[in-house]
């Protein structure tokens, strides 16, 4: 998931959502509830980060036009490959 935000395939949001996902298909109860896993926090225990940033949902470095329509066929293709794997 961690290489796919990076990537831009897809928001850190979505990756929550389809790790909370993955867990429910698989049995397993998560650790903390979705809610408090989507709450935004700062960046102190990024890796690598400074610590000084705080996260801002949608925040993303520009992308030209050609690189902004490859992450997002890259990103439909993933999203439609996790929708058949978890439950409705």
């Amino acid at each position: 998931m961690l290489r796919r935000i990076v990537e831009h395939e897809i928001t850190p949001e979505e990756a929550v959502r389809a790790y909370h996902g993955v867990l429910q298909a698989a049995g397993v109860a998560p650790l903390r509830k979705l809610e408090d896993d989507l709450q935004l926090t700062s960046g102190i225990t990024s890796y690598g980060g400074s610590g000084s940033k705080i996260v801002k949902p949608g925040s993303a470095p520009e992308q030209t036009p050609a690189s902004a329509k490859a992450s997002r066929t890259r990103l439909d293709a993933q999203l439609a490959r996790l929708r058949q794997r978890l439950p409705e």
